[in-house]
């Protein structure tokens, strides 16, 4: 018995060591019903291929989706700044409301005290002397306004100055353009006199009068520039502002279509290639399989 206990795991492993060759089979095994080991091996082949293929495409699907994360999360930072833009613009809208009730609320109250009108141009210069030899100078002053409505007639009165000195320190202090003191007009007894020099006069006169008209258009014009280009440089800013915001909505959304579009196209590529990659993956494991099966039958 001690000589059987002894001898049986000798026995054992010599025969593990005795059956290991028998593992590998002779050319003539390996054919089943026809088939020969090659085609197997390439069947093990071509689903390795298919399925390192499967993860290139698995690799690109999620580089695409770490793409598409990107873009959404650029469109966050682009609508957070334009949602900026837009409280800006709307607290803006308010300080230029504001503003605009100050300026009817100060216009209100300067009419109320009667604030001294600024001089636009002098129309017309009268000397006036009385019976007691005293002189007067009348002039008939055209005033600043700030209404823009040009339907609207100037605002005009007549000012009395003692001296001509008075009238220079009236047109020193007034703001704006320099204010111009014409001539004397003539009074009704020099007009009588004048009457034989008509036909001199009705030939250079209207000549004058069409340059002082055009004179007086363009100094207004000019200070109607003046007075309108704060406003337009303002509005221009404004308009700039919302022609920024504008292009930055378009430029979002042309972002977010072509990442929707990006990703339904990637979806339909990569869905359709993984469906037939997996499809033709499957038969090859079946055919394996059934080759397998075989080959342990026999």
């Amino acid at each position: 018995m001690a000589d059987d206990d002894v001898g049986a795991p000798a026995a054992v492993v010599s025969g593990d060591l005795t059956c290991s060759p028998c593992v590998e089979e002779s050319p003539q095994d390996a054919q089943v019903e026809g088939v020969p080991a090659t085609t197997a091996a390439q069947s093990i082949d071509e689903a390795a291929k298919w399925k390192e293929r499967s993860g290139r495409l698995g690799n690109a699907v999620n580089q695409q989706k770490a793409r598409i994360q990107e873009l959404e999360e650029s469109d966050t930072r682009l609508k957070r700044l334009l949602n900026l833009a837009k409280r800006s613009i709307e607290s803006k809208d308010a300080s230029i409301e504001s503003l605009k009730q100050q300026v009817v609320e100060l216009k209100a109250a300067a009419a109320k005290q009667g604030r001294p009108k600024d001089p636009r141009r002098i129309l017309h210069k009268v000397k006036h002397v009385t019976h007691a030899g005293q002189t007067t100078l009348w002039c008939l002053v055209e005033y600043t306004s700030d209404d823009d409505d040009e339907s609207r007639p100037p605002e005009c009165g007549w000012l009395a100055f003692q001296h001509e000195a008075d009238l220079l320190e009236y047109v020193r202090r007034a703001s704006g353009e320099p204010v111009r003191v014409p001539d004397l007009s003539l009074p009704p007894s020099d007009v009588l006199q004048m009457v034989p020099y008509c036909s001199y006069i009705s030939f250079f006169v209207p000549h004058k009068l069409d340059l002082s008209d055009e004179l007086e258009r363009v100094q207004e014009e000019f200070r109607r520039y003046r007075v309108r280009s704060g406003t337009v440089a303002f509005i221009s800013h404004v308009s700039t502002v919302h022609v920024e915001i504008t292009r930055k909505q378009k430029e979002a959304e042309l972002r977010k279509i072509s990442a929707s579009a990006l990703t339904k196209q990637t979806e339909q590529i990569g869905g359709m290639d993984l469906q037939q990659e997996l499809q033709a993956a499957r038969v090859q494991v079946r055919r394996f399989s059934q080759l397998q099966t075989s080959a342990e039958e026999r």
